[in-house]
């Protein structure tokens, strides 16, 4: 049911709110688990489920419409590699069913309908194109959709995705369980005009997508800087005409911190929630629909957003 209400939004042209970082929101609150080079926030699930409840919560206070389950890491091969090996199944069921037991209360309590996504990424290292493993990624892909449309969630997210191909394989995997899927890409901060990780460029996506019979419910950018976004947006609106889904972005507001002694990233100081809007309301008018945000940003972002949707639709 909940799914039903985030088509019947973007159907009307209207914008649906994500919510932002958990990852990092984890480590802003304390957990220094939630930094590990394989598994990335996972083990926050295991050390933090209540604090990972009250970051779900929060970002729904916030106005999030859309909740992203804490699943980004718990696929096979990254679990492997960090000494869990079988753990992907109940780790996936957790991440979703804590995100639904903040949906269901919601509903309870406050007769309010969020949406779970139960999220999947790339099966290597989602910044290394090289590593990916193209089609042979789609067994392990199909298994981790499998769990989380298992444990309940209403969509599956395929985010932080580095190549074109591995993406495809995703989607017809994800598309398997029956439900919808949402597919978002990283964006190439040094190329000359917008291109993915693997050199493919972003105008060529609507009619890849198409001719692989990969076509997602949404295409998305995420995990990459605001401006290579807009750009990436600007170039859709004017070279893609017809493409027919919603196309969305959460954007990644971090930058390396000189010294890794508290981790290697922190948040462009030059980005406040307001401005992080103003960002986002440009993207609006550049015809995206869904917007939320990736690493670094806060609820205070994602209220920010919500203010800045609703004075769009006045």
């Amino acid at each position: 049911m909940s799914y039903e209400r985030i088509a019947s939004l973007l159907a009307d042209h209207r914008v649906v709110v994500l919510d932002g970082g958990f990852g990092t929101e984890l480590q802003r609150r304390g957990v220094q688990e939630a930094y590990h080079p394989h598994i990335w926030s996972a083990l926050g699930l295991i050390h933090s489920p209540t604090l990972v409840l009250q970051i779900h919560l929060d970002y729904v206070l916030a106005g999030a419409d859309v909740i992203t389950a804490g699943a980004f890491r718990t696929n096979s091969t990254a679990l492997r590699k960090a000494g869990l090996d079988g753990l992907s199944r109940p780790l996936t069921h957790l991440a979703v069913n804590i995100a639904n037991e903040v949906k269901n209360k919601l509903w309870l309590h406050r007769g309010r309908e969020i949406c779970v996504a139960g999220n999947l990424t790339a099966v290597e290292d989602c910044y290394s194109p090289n590593q990916s493993p193209g089609d042979a990624a789609s067994n392990e892909h199909g298994e981790k959709a499998r769990y989380l449309a298992e444990a309940g969630c209403d969509l599956i997210l395929i985010e932080s995705m580095p190549t074109v191909v591995e993406g495809i394989c995703a989607v017809r995997a994800s598309r398997t369980t029956g439900k919808p899927v949402w597919l978002s890409f990283v964006l190439d901060p040094t190329a000359p005009s917008p291109r993915l990780l693997d050199g493919t460029d972003v105008v060529r996506l609507p009619v890849i997508l198409d001719e692989e019979n990969a076509r997602p419910d949404a295409l998305l950018f995420n995990c990459s800087s605001p401006e290579a976004i807009t750009s990436a947006f600007v170039t859709l609106k004017q070279e893609a005409v017809g493409f027919g889904i919603p196309i969305g972005a959460y954007a990644n507001v971090e930058r390396p911190r000189p010294s890794d002694k508290e981790g290697p990233w922190v948040r462009k100081a030059e980005i406040t929630p307001q401005s992080y809007a103003s960002i986002a309301s440009h993207w609006m008018q550049l015809g995206a629909q869904i917007v939320g945000g990736c690493c670094g940003t806060t609820p205070d972002d994602i209220r920010a957003v919500k203010q800045a949707v609703g004075e769009r639709a006045q």
